[in-house]
């Protein structure tokens, strides 16, 4: 499943094998990225991993390769000056982030139903809202997070 889309424009005069290789001896803390050319093709596959197993909440993810969208291809035709950048999820990461998700919703209807049923609106809301918000935020934190790294991606394209 495709999460990220983009085109980004590479500079003038440079070459999509100069940006690769400049994107080869960058860094990207705390993911390292693989790259290489996707047989038959001139696009490449960049494969993103998580060197550093803590989160941001400070635990170690349930993504395998600990990152949410860990399958990026780079697509150019030669007479384009511009290469679009897709990431996309495994099929046990898309499951994970699901499965989040489906325990907010799940969460936040309980917490409306307890609220109507006690017609206390404002009684436990904090609580509920404090559940709720360590419920949620692990997947679309990640995603966030990852979709910032791969607009730094792209845009290094422009930049050199």
């Amino acid at each position: 499943m495709i999460l990220y889309e983009k085109k980004f424009p590479l500079g003038d005069g440079i070459s999509l094998s100069r940006y690769i290789e400049t994107l080869e001896k960058m860094t990207f803390s705390p993911y390292t990225l693989l790259i290489r050319e996707i047989p038959g093709t001139k696009d490449f596959l960049i494969e993103i991993v998580k060197t550093n197993s803590i989160s941001l909440w400070g635990r170690q993810t349930s993504m395998t390769g600990e990152a949410l969208l860990d399958e990026c291809t780079i697509k150019h035709l030669q007479d384009e000056k511009f290469f679009t950048l897709q990431a996309s999820t495994g099929s046990g990461n898309s499951l994970k982030a699901f499965v989040f998700l489906v325990k907010s919703l799940l969460l936040l209807l309980m917490i409306l139903s307890t609220m109507f049923i006690k017609k206390d609106v404002y009684g436990d809301l904090f609580i509920f809202v404090f559940i709720l918000l360590l419920f949620s935020p692990p997947s679309l934190l990640t995603y966030f997070h990852e979709k910032a790294l791969l607009d730094r991606i792209g845009s290094i394209g422009s930049e050199l």
